[in-house]
């Protein structure tokens, strides 16, 4: 928009990208409900230019929606933020299992009400300071620590939130995906605090899977803190669960922890699998040492 002013010119920008890929059972991506239903939500929001529900939409709705046309939309209405344009919907097609739609915004006019880009980060704010207040102590520290190092790389002191000692998890996830994730599977301070301090920066600065967290996403990160009790060595598999146990897996000084309860992992197999992944071990690996465990999950 500032390119436009400063050359003078009358230009045109285009958001594009496509809409759900799984509308069709015969298609290559087959068929989803959310596909359908996500169309219908953005030709509804493109078509009337209502650009600051284009930027409530979760990551997770285009995500399960097979979607890769939001981001390029979003910077689109950046261009015409504080702007209300002249709006058609031209239609919408889905012919071969993947939407497609085209809307135009013409004889742009300012119009202060239409500023999406403040309300949205208004909005964000609020979200955060709300979930700031709901979490506990154990939370509240991981988070401290977090920001200051992600700012300025140093680490605060803090009050103890717990004198005893155990393994902690630190794990950080960014629009329902993971963002980091250490932890120790016993205790390698003096107690739980200093356990959060150490595995929190560890997560958001030494996770290999991910880059080190910026400043800028330090508001949309969600935080648990997992403090481990201590684990027992169990028989057979039918003594796990995977929504109240943890298993640890090790065989030839080869080892790998899982978490219990994490979105995807619905049964003690696919627990094992993971587990013996992260072990570097085959997932058809056989007599291996199983330990099961518990934890207090702090959100």
């Amino acid at each position: 928009a500032q390119a436009a002013e400063t050359l003078g010119k009358t230009i045109a920008i285009v958001g594009s990208g496509d809409l759900s890929h799984c509308q069709k059972e015969d298609s290559g991506y087959g068929f989803k409900p959310e596909g359908p239903a996500y169309d219908a939500m953005i030709m509804d929001i493109m078509g009337q230019a209502d650009f600051l529900k284009l930027l409530e939409i979760p990551e997770e709705t285009a995500e399960a929606a097979m979607v890769c046309g939001q981001k390029p939309f979003a910077l689109m209405a950046g261009v015409l933020d504080g702007m209300k344009p002249e709006t058609r919907n031209l239609g919408h097609s889905a012919e071969f299992g993947v939407g497609y739609g085209v809307v135009t915004y013409t004889d742009l006019q300012a119009d202060a009400g239409r500023a999406f880009l403040d309300q949205a980060e208004d909005a964000a704010r609020q979200n955060y300071e709300a979930k700031v207040a709901r979490e506990d102590p154990y939370v509240k520290a991981a988070r401290a620590v977090i920001n200051q190092f992600v700012l300025d790389g140093t680490v605060p002191q803090l009050d103890p939130v717990s004198d005893e000692a155990a393994g902690v998890f630190v794990s950080v996830h960014k629009d329902g995906q993971l963002r980091g994730c250490i932890g120790t599977t016993e205790p390698v301070t003096t107690n739980v605090t200093t356990e959060i301090m150490q595995n929190a920066v560890s997560a958001v600065s030494r996770d290999p899977r991910f880059p080190a967290v910026q400043p800028w996403e330090l508001e949309d990160l969600d935080i648990n803190v997992d403090v481990l009790m201590p684990a027992e060595v169990i028989d057979s598999p039918d003594q796990l669960d995977v929504k109240k146990y943890g298993v640890i897996v090790s065989k030839g000084g080869k080892r790998g922890l899982l978490l219990p309860d994490l979105e995807g992992v619905d049964t003690v197999e696919k627990q094992l699998e993971i587990a013996k992944q992260k072990a570097g071990l085959s997932p058809q690996e056989t007599g291996c040492t199983l330990q099961r465990f518990e934890v207090v999950r702090h959100k």
